[in-house]
């Protein structure tokens, strides 16, 4: 019983997780990684008024491609000899849905596909088992079917087959009207011709099984997403605009493929050595894995009714990218969540992909210094009776929300830098404020800033100390209404500062964490304001010399740290 139970993860995790890549397919003595054959086109389905061009839809299907082309697996375009019968049969053809086409895939390409991995089984029962008659067999095979060998030996380890599809595409003609300012002239607003393009699209992934001694190709699983766009009309060429709006619409609709496929074929590794704060598996470049890439740690357990069932007991974040392309080589994980005594991560267990974008999105307020100078200035606006602005007095913050999107440079870069980030973001909110602007009372102003910088966070379990380095762009406003007449006064210039601090997070699950930092702020400064005078579409501004401004000092900043998952549709069909 004691072993058994040693064993049991092994034994379970080769149940659990048959589409892991790592599991390889033996073919006489040699282990081959499982290829994806790809169709090279984007097939139209459903009820579209008119089709895009094919050009186009050969590039959505390459910027499918590029997306989901992952290290883990092989990837072979299907050769034209497999796919010409269905070609001809869909050009000619009009699919009401995504299903009709599936129908088609089976009827026509699973048959030409299954007449390659046929091979497989004439070599077994041909028991060839040395690498000459094996590659000699191949070629003659190959041969017969008019395809290169190495593409015969590619499409006979195929796992799955893909198709791309296009289920809604509208292209219509618009206007929008545009402010443009000649030269030398006023802005002025001008009526422009636009297309705007709708597109929806994704793929299926047909699984390759084989039971009974028999191959046979079924629907496993569609990715789907839409994405709009729209393109200016230049000197009356439509189709020129079409087309740039359709690859526009194409760059978007990708965009979370490649997540959505590492989600569906996740890796997982059994841990060989686990320590206090770090783990080890075998995984690394040749699998495709980054630095801070996310791991599930799962731990079979047995019930009360004695059943097996896998409970989630942890979570690492890579720290050390094995390069196993040519040895074996661990790779090394930090410990983020799990057991420090009791429940500890120990070897045996295994490791499952948790995937993430490469950006972090934070949410949060922030307490931004302000001093402003107290004092009474007069605007000398005609026809205005107290044409003054007078400041009593003010908050010594700016409160504000803050928005960041935190950009993983390990991830982004491929490199083995761990928790660099790139922040960049920026927070609105208000001043309190006691003022009087042409008589009226004014109790805040409107703040505004942009931020970018550096951060770099050590981990220890779920506490990470941050240390941040940003620089930042800030101004304010306040303002009053006179009948249809708007005046406001605001710093001529914004404020660039250069602010360092630290602060400290506790990851509440591997998704979010929550922080708290502490900042000094350095910025120019400046007495130098802009007044305006709005009314209706004539603007006119002037700059007045006022109250001193800066906004150097202690900032304070508390917030929500949300990692991103795959927000395409993934729908199962089998």
């Amino acid at each position: 019983m004691k072993y058994f139970k040693i064993f049991l993860p092994i034994i379970f995790a080769l149940i659990l997780f048959p589409f892991n890549l790592l599991n390889s397919q033996e073919l006489s003595g040699k282990y081959l990684a499982k290829t994806i054959t790809y169709y090279p086109n984007a097939v139209p389905v459903g009820e579209i008024p008119k089709p895009p061009a094919e050009y186009n839809r050969k590039y959505l299907a390459s910027l499918l491609e590029k997306q989901i082309k992952l290290p883990r697996f092989y990837w072979e375009s299907l050769p034209d000899e497999i796919t010409s019968n269905f070609t001809n049969v869909y050009t000619g053809k009009e699919y009401k849905s995504v299903s009709e086409l599936n129908q088609d895939v089976e009827e026509y390409i699973a048959p030409e596909i299954i007449k390659i991995l046929d091979i497989n089984k004439e070599i077994r029962a041909l028991s060839l088992l040395t690498e000459a008659e094996r590659n000699s067999f191949i070629a003659t095979k190959a041969k017969s079917l008019g395809i290169p060998a190495e593409k015969v030996e590619r499409v006979m380890n195929s796992g799955y087959v893909v198709i791309p599809f296009i289920s809604r595409y509208l292209a219509s003609k618009d206007t929008v009207i545009m402010l443009i300012k000649p030269k030398d002239k006023k802005e002025e607003k001008v009526r422009v011709p636009i297309i705007r393009v709708y597109l929806k699209g994704g793929l299926t992934f047909f699984k390759v099984n084989f039971q009974n001694n028999r191959y046979f190709v079924k629907p496993e699983v569609m990715i789907e997403e839409e994405a709009r766009s729209a393109f200016e009309i230049k000197d009356g060429n439509v189709t020129a605009a079409e087309d740039s709006a359709f690859k526009k619409a194409s760059n978007d609709l990708v965009f979370s493929f490649e997540l959505a496929v590492r989600e569906i074929f996740k890796l997982s590794a059994q841990i060989s050595e686990a320590g206090f704060n770090t783990v080890s598996f075998p995984l690394g470049k040749r699998e495709g894995i980054g630095i801070d890439d996310g791991f599930d740690v799962i731990e079979f357990v047995e019930q009360p009714d004695g059943s097996i069932r896998p409970k989630n007991v942890g979570f690492v974040r890579v720290i050390k990218v094995a390069d196993n392309t040519k040895r074996n080589e661990f790779s090394k994980a930090q410990i983020i969540i799990g057991g420090i005594f009791a429940g500890r991560i120990a070897s045996g267990m295994i490791v499952e992909e948790r995937p993430r974008f490469p950006f972090d999105g934070v949410i949060g307020g922030l307490l931004s210094p302000v001093k402003i100078q107290t004092g009474k200035f007069k605007l000398n606006e005609q026809g205005v009776g107290n044409d003054t602005i007078e400041i009593s007095s003010h908050g010594k913050f700016a409160y504000t929300v803050q928005f960041n999107i935190n950009s993983n440079y390990g991830r982004l870069s491929n490199s083995q830098i761990s928790q660099l980030w790139i922040t960049f973001g920026g927070s609105i909110g208000f001043i309190p404020i006691e003022a009087k602007f042409f008589g009226e009372d004014v109790k805040s102003a409107l703040f505004g800033s942009l931020n970018f910088g550096l951060m770099k966070k050590f981990y220890f379990r779920r506490l990470a100390l941050a240390f941040e380095v940003d620089m930042s762009f800030s101004n304010f406003e306040f303002s009053i209404k006179k009948d249809t007449v708007k005046y406001a006064v605001s710093p001529a210039e914004w404020f660039w500062g250069a602010s360092a601090g630290a602060g400290v997070e506790f990851v509440i699950n591997p998704d979010v964490n929550m922080g708290a930092k502490a900042f000094y702020q350095i910025t120019s400064k400046s007495n130098e304001w802009s007044f305006l005078r709005k009314a209706g579409e004539d603007k006119k501004r002037r700059k007045i010399k006022f109250s001193s401004v800066d906004l150097s000092g202690l900032m304070f900043q508390f917030y929500i740290n949300i990692s991103f998952k795959n927000v395409a549709k993934v729908r199962k069909l089998g």
